[in-house]
């Protein structure tokens, strides 16, 4: 008899991946009852809900703190430890959509600081290992940001200090490091599935920015504006800018390059280790994976994408349900995926999917149950 695996990431600005597992065990029970009950897996990919699906999955132990958000105004923020004092954190909790309302989402003014304030914070409660995830920010600061909330100083021509937002940046000539012996015995491991250099045409603000609610012009300028402050900071250390990821998070990964010597992990295949996937998906198993929208980016290294190949390797089935999707079924075999349930056609106002959303996530998971009953 085969068994059937939920694994979900959030469906960003819609409905966080707690909620979807308990809509999803409610649909269950209904179609199962008290047999072939699923397995209920948290996902993420280093976005938003990284450190809060760690959490879960681990029973790590949550930590609250308050820092400032992209508007540098005060919000709660949790991030996680486990037991050997390894920290796991993401931008998105800090400098996401959810943390930051839309009149607050300014990309020229919008900083980082706050990822700063809650990697200091880690280290300051004993991490020596910090796992810090990258995906869904807001900013397109080159973690100057956080760098500032690391002690990191910046000043222009006249030897004046300047906060270090992208409109300011060309206004910058100089930047001063922190030496702190704690960041150097730190290590850092970044959870990313971003490829992207840190500028050009497939940079962070070529490819990023336009969905953070930058303009046409806005891009062009951000352009110049993160070349700049790139070479600011090569020269107080050596920095490749076409490394592997540099462009993630408006490139954080660049910035805190900096002071850490930073590490990489795919931000999908860590999580998927952690629910121990490789054991528990075989050839007699369906997986249900899902996200907000599935497009063709999101087998490029993203949840979905990563599920799917991972599973068709282990011979198990894979179903999709997702807030939205145009791929066609042909196109949807061709990404591993055997069966898709979407919850609408993409044309609705963002606050009627958000009415609506629960209601039809409920009805797409007894939908996917009731069709997984002939494959079991």
């Amino acid at each position: 008899m085969k068994k059937i695996v939920v694994i979900m990431d959030s469906f960003k600005d819609t409905i966080d991946v707690f909620d979807i597992i308990k809509i999803g065990k409610n649909a269950a029970k209904e179609v199962f009852g008290d047999e072939n009950v699923p397995l209920f897996c948290p996902m993420a990919d280093g976005g938003e809900n990284t450190a809060c699906a760690i959490s879960y999955i681990l029973s790590a132990t949550d930590i609250k703190t308050t820092v400032y958000n992209v508007s540098m105004n005060e919000i709660n923020a949790t991030y996680c430890m486990d037991e050997d004092n390894n920290a796991y954190l993401d931008v998105a909790s800090v400098v996401g959509f959810n943390s930051n309302k839309d009149d607050e989402r300014k990309i020229k003014k919008a900083t980082s600081f706050g990822v700063g304030q809650l990697i200091k914070d880690a280290i300051s409660k004993g991490a020596k290992k910090v796992y810090l995830g990258l995906g869904g920010s807001l900013t397109n600061d080159v973690a100057c940001g956080a760098l500032m909330a690391l002690g990191a100083k910046f000043y222009n021509n006249k030897e004046e200090e300047v906060l270090a937002i992208p409109q300011n940046f060309l206004d910058i000539t100089k930047a001063v490091l922190p030496y702190n012996k704690e960041y150097e015995e730190t290590e850092l491991v970044c959870l990313c599935d971003v490829t992207n250099p840190l500028y050009g045409e497939n940079g962070a603000t070529q490819i990023f920015s336009r969905q953070k609610g930058a303009s046409e012009q806005d891009v062009l300028e951000l352009e110049q504006s993160v070349i700049h402050i790139s070479q600011i900071l090569q020269k107080v250390k050596k920095l490749n800018p076409n490394d592997h990821g540099m462009g993630a998070a408006g490139g954080m990964k660049y910035g805190l390059n900096a002071i850490f010597n930073v590490d990489t992990q795919s931000g999908a295949k860590f999580l998927l280790e952690l629910i121990d996937f490789y054991n528990i998906v075989d050839q007699n198993t369906i997986v249900i994976t899902g996200e907000g929208r599935l497009d063709s980016q999101s087998f490029q290294g993203k949840v979905i994408g990563t599920i799917a190949d991972e599973a068709k390797k282990a011979g198990a089935m894979v179903y999709t349900i997702v807030g939205t999707t145009k791929l066609s079924e042909e196109e949807l075999k061709q990404f591993n995926i055997d069966k898709c349930w979407k919850l609408n056609d993409g044309q609705l106002p963002i606050e009627v999917i958000r009415a609506h959303a629960k209601d039809e996530l409920y009805n797409a998971f007894l939908s996917a149950f009731e069709y997984a009953k002939n494959d079991i």
